[in-house]
């Protein structure tokens, strides 16, 4: 498929899925959505399964039930009310749906308010009440190993101990950011353990770019001697590397060089890079680092 192509397909199952998130109790007939964006009901259907992994029918269903137990846990509403205003023809169709997925009545779901229930979607795409405007694709380039998605973050307090030139120097400050923080008892505050790059843009020479070496936290940390980055909000292109951080660049380098330029997206450096570090093992080959870069849809 020309990439083109591949990413006009891409901005036509988006556009379907805001519509389905926006009215699920009432979607459009999947011939008329299809029509809608130019497209024939097969060539459609087929590009829609391959980039949500699901059917039409099968999305808007798991979609329906998933508005369903948002209101059950939410609202208060009776089971009747909730399956009209989900698009279910009463409420006794609510209820077996409801049972059929998590084996509970909807009055048992109203009992777990802090349970999060979900049916499982092979692109992350669920109903929140939010619905903000999102890409949810996990997308291929040339690489057919380097299996991508495009993930919604929020913004990122980052604090870390920095370098500039060489990212060899890296091991040196992750002695020191740990050295640090073993001694002002901060290591139970982070959340998430990453290497940051804001310097990604290839036009920055490599004697000029910053790295970071440190955590997120939830809340701002006082009187402590790291520097403190906030990581903006956006989309960000997420692959899995699995091995000793030593191989992680040439996989960075494949990624960024053959995987994008065939995704359909494109590096926004306005945002930083990084690597988001997942288990500490002492056996380097099964050491797991999620590879983040941020981007945007290629115009």
């Amino acid at each position: 498929m020309r990439n083109d192509t591949r990413i006009d397909w891409h901005r036509r199952v988006d556009e379907a899925l805001i519509t389905l998130l926006d009215c699920i109790e009432d979607p459009p007939a999947f011939a008329q959505l299809a029509r809608g964006l130019a497209s024939s009901p097969y060539h459609f259907h087929k590009q829609f399964r391959s980039l949500t992994g699901e059917t039409f029918h099968a999305c808007v269903m798991r979609l329906r039930l998933e508005k369903a137990m948002h209101l059950l846990r939410t609202g208060s509403g009776t089971v009747t009310s909730i399956a009209l205003a989900c698009g279910y023809a009463n409420g006794e169709m609510l209820s077996k749906a409801v049972k059929r997925a998590f084996g509970l009545t909807p009055g048992e779901i109203r009992q777990k308010r802090d349970w999060h229930p979900f049916v499982p979607s092979p692109i992350g795409v669920h109903y929140s009440g939010k619905n903000d405007r999102r890409s949810w694709f996990y997308v291929q380039g040339e690489s057919e190993t380097m299996e991508t998605k495009i993930v919604q973050f929020e913004e990122k307090r980052f604090y870390g101990t920095g370098i500039v030139g060489d990212y060899w120097q890296l091991p040196d400050a992750w002695q020191k950011f740990f050295a640090y923080a073993d001694k002002k008892n901060l290591a139970g505050k982070g959340t998430e353990w990453m290497s940051l790059f804001p310097d990604s843009d290839p036009a920055i020479p490599q004697e000029k770019k910053r790295a970071w070496a440190g955590f997120v936290v939830p809340a701002a940390l006082e009187g402590v001697e790291l520097d403190c980055v906030m990581i903006p909000s956006g989309l960000y292109a997420v692959t899995v590397h699995f091995g000793s951080s030593e191989m992680i660049g040439p996989v960075w380098e494949k990624w960024m060089t053959e995987w994008l330029p065939a995704s359909g997206w494109e590096c926004d450096y306005s945002r930083p890079n990084y690597e988001w570090y997942q288990n500490r093992l002492d056996n380097q080959e099964l050491l797991l680092t999620f590879l983040v870069t941020a981007v945007k849809r290629k115009m």
